[in-house]
């Protein structure tokens, strides 16, 4: 036991543990529903379908046989219990988080399986699959593609009847909201943030190569902890500019790192004036960097730099209102700039462009989405994409969808909660969402990675 103890000791200090272990989801599995197909039929799938959600790692599968001793004790009659509706009574009966339901179809010469899964505690469904083969002995392969997708493992499809999953809900990043989450070199990084449950800023840095399975880069970063700061991609680097520390105040300093673990601080104060809630993004082989707080009033002016390191200021008043916790992206080789707050909490809808960053033309003054701040902007499908955000004091979870930055469409009803100062970003051909603060006192703060299908 001694023995056992030191290794176990000696494996931490040196480093061999993996960082993080993510908590398997306890889940339940109802019978599949047969149609047009036999009883037996639909059992095999379902066992199949069972043995590959034990193989993906990512649940914590309760037996069936347990599973049935539990319901008869409660005397539930399972006859005729395939739907999600009746999925989460069993569900909670069972105490489980998720419940998966599925059905084997025959459809013509098709055989088509599909599956859904369960959020018991809000009786929404959060994740479905489907796949279809032209003969019974050929769903195994569909099994194996539905559980890659529903675990997490495989990239969801953008399509018309595309859905919003909740691949983490919880990470293993603490709840935070107005952190920087970045694509760089085929991964996630997530730098920073506000915790308000321990009303502190963060300077942790976090990697994902999925999404879905999270790594600690570095748990005290170079920088100072801080919030409201932009990070970018730019020149094989990660680039770090500004952002607020709490109790100490706005930074204007410039931080660099080639493996996100590593950060060196490229300026100690840039020529731009301390600020926070501004965007930096890479526009033309350059960085950019455009408005945001200084000493908590906002501004429009826009910098410029080719190195990271000198920087240029394109304009001290751009054609906008002065603003922070705006969106910007690069669309159509052109910046953009959408909402954010300006003077006394006044919240703006508009729509402005730029091909230089200097010149700003206003697109929409007041587009279709209402008035609002630390919403989330990205680019995808070839289309701009806005995401949640504050409107007042109240948070938003509304999707809109534009072409041009003129007509913007509302996209369904989504599954995740109301938030701002989120992060949303175009990575692995899907829609990714992760944590924001669900109200303007900070109170609901989220560590859950959402994921469009």
């Amino acid at each position: 036991m001694k023995r056992s103890l030191m290794l176990l000791a000696l494996m931490f200090v040196c480093g061999m543990l993996p960082v993080f272990a993510e908590r398997k989801m306890r889940v339940g599995i109802l019978a599949f529903a047969a149609k047009g197909v036999t009883a037996t039929e639909a059992g095999i799938v379902e066992e199949l379908f069972r043995s590959e959600i034990v193989a993906s790692g990512r649940f914590d599968l309760l037996d069936r046989s347990n599973m049935d001793s539990l319901l008869k004790e409660q005397a539930f009659q399972q006859t005729g219990c395939t739907e999600s509706t009746c999925a989460v009574n069993v569900g909670k009966m069972l105490n489980m988080e998720y419940m998966m339901y599925g059905a084997v179809m025959k459809l013509g010469r098709a055989y088509i399986v599909s599956t859904g899964m369960v959020d018991i505690e809000t009786g929404k469904v959060v994740n479905t699959a489907r796949e279809q083969c032209d003969a019974i002995e050929k769903t195994e392969a569909s099994v194996k593609k539905i559980v890659a997708q529903l675990a997490g493992i495989a990239p969801r499809k953008i399509g018309v009847t595309a859905q919003w999953a909740n691949v983490l809900r919880n990470a293993p990043f603490s709840a935070r909201s107005a952190m920087a989450v970045t694509v760089y070199n085929g991964s996630l990084w997530l730098t920073g943030g506000y915790e308000n449950a321990t009303k502190s800023t963060k300077r942790d840095v976090w990697r994902s190569p999925d999404g879905t399975n999270w790594f600690l880069a570095a748990k005290t970063a170079g920088f100072f902890d801080r919030n409201r700061h932009g990070v970018a991609a730019f020149n094989d680097a990660l680039w770090l500019a500004g952002g607020y520390q709490a109790n100490v105040g706005a930074y204007n300093d410039v931080w660099k790192s080639k493996d996100g673990t590593n950060w060196d601080n490229a300026l100690k104060s840039s020529a731009f004036t301390i600020r926070e809630g501004h965007a930096l993004l890479p526009f033309k082989n350059k960085l950019t960097l455009i408005a945001g707080f200084e000493f908590r009033e906002p501004k429009n002016d826009v910098w410029s730099s080719a190195d990271g390191t000198g920087w240029i200021r394109l304009t001290e008043h751009a054609g906008f209102n002065e603003r922070s916790a705006a969106a910007a992206v690069v669309f159509n080789n052109k910046l953009w700039l959408i909402g954010g707050r300006g003077e006394g909490r006044t919240n703006y809808n508009d729509v402005w462009s730029s091909d230089d960053g200097k010149s700003w033309q206003p697109v929409m003054l007041h587009a279709a989405f209402s008035p609002r701040s630390g919403h989330a902007a990205l680019v995808h499908g070839n289309a701009m994409w806005l995401i949640g955000g504050l409107e007042d004091r109240t948070a938003k979870n509304d999707v809109w969808r534009s072409t041009d930055g003129k007509t913007w469409t509302r996209m369904p009803e989504q599954l995740f909660g109301p938030r701002f100062l989120h992060a949303a970003v175009s990575f692995n051909g899907s829609i990714w969402i992760l944590g924001g603060s669900g109200d303007d006192a900070y109170e609901t703060q989220y560590n859950d990675v959402w994921c469009l299908e």
